[in-house]
């Protein structure tokens, strides 16, 4: 006999969807404070800060892709443990 528990897939993937959108509201709150730094707070200006602030809003970008993905993952694994539940409640080989 074969015995599936999906359980594991699916707390895991409500736990990765989870951390991810806390994860996402902190980074949101991270990189508005640094793009504001030169002309909300004034904490940093002139031609060093606009610089660095250009490139912290491309890797803004490929953090948010990232985040993505991550939770894409999470999804999968939800659906995946769904998808076995529905196919698979009990099966005796």
């Amino acid at each position: 006999m074969i015995e599936l528990n999906s359980n594991i897939l699916l707390e895991d993937g409500q736990r990765i969807i989870k951390l991810t959108e806390e994860l996402e509201t902190n980074i949101d709150y991270f990189y508005s404070r640094i793009e504001g730094m030169d002309s909300i707070t004034g904490e940093w200006q002139g031609a060093g800060a606009s610089t660095f602030i250009k490139n912290i809003k491309m890797d803004k970008k490929q953090t948010k892709s990232f985040l993505k993905a991550l939770k894409s993952y999470g999804t999968s694994l939800v659906n995946q443990a769904e998808k076995i539940e529905r196919c698979c409640t009990k099966v005796e080989l």
